[in-house]
């Protein structure tokens, strides 16, 4: 409203879906800084924003790092702003009148994703993709063999963050790792980590299957 972020930090959401936002400390960011939402029953504006312990914020209060901020306002000056919600990753607060949606998805680095739904969006939990490269691979007995094994993470984008745990199944005489027990993501998100099998040196000369599975830990609320 005071005019401070420039052209192309402040971005209008009209539909759902899974956004990126930068911190409001950061110089010259890659994502918008603001979501800017409508707030149709007070003819108001609902913001989005992410502060991080940087530059003027050093000394910020720990209970505001890192956390999803949603203040609504007439949207223009002079008014005053009010805090409706300060969300932790994994954290949703929903504005039930106007049928809208926030989640804080997690952050990487300076970058927190933000999960907007409209419509009195729920959270869909899919099981998530699992796909290793490649797809099969032929090796002596006794030798090593190297997947790279991404995960999805398929749930709608009004989910929280999740963790999902890695199993596998291996035929006798197999014996394997992952780089990594589990990988946590945000809606849409994938990751890629290193799986290795190893045959033992009296295997029989054959085709065998294995099998890596992907499963969320646990179901979190949103409220």
């Amino acid at each position: 409203m005071a005019g401070w972020l420039g052209a192309g930090q402040v971005l209008d959401v009209a539909s759902g879906g899974s956004y990126a936002i930068a911190a409001l400390e950061v110089a010259n960011p890659a994502s918008p800084q603001v979501l800017r939402l409508p707030k149709r029953d007070s003819n108001e504006v609902c913001y989005v924003s992410m502060r991080h312990p940087i530059g003027d914020d050093t000394a910020l209060c720990a209970s505001y790092q890192n956390t999803l901020h949603v203040h609504r306002a007439a949207g223009a000056l002079p008014t005053r702003t009010c805090l409706v919600a300060n969300l932790a990753a994994g954290q949703g607060w929903a504005d039930r009148v106007n049928g809208i949606q926030f989640t804080h998805q997690g952050v990487s680095g300076n970058t927190a994703g933000v999960g907007i739904g409209f419509g009195g969006a729920t959270c869909t939990r899919q099981p998530p993709g699992v796909t290793p490269a490649p797809a099969m691979q032929t090796a002596a007995p006794g030798a090593t063999l190297a997947y790279a094994l991404t995960v999805k993470n398929n749930n709608s984008a009004a989910c929280p963050i999740a963790t999902f745990n890695l199993a596998q199944e291996l035929p006798a005489g197999l014996s394997g790792g992952f780089a990594a027990p589990s990988v946590t993501l945000a809606s849409g998100a994938s990751s890629t980590l290193g799986w290795n099998v190893t045959s033992a040196a009296t295997t029989a000369e054959a085709t065998y299957p294995l099998t890596a599975t992907a499963s969320e830990s646990a179901a979190v609320s949103v409220n």
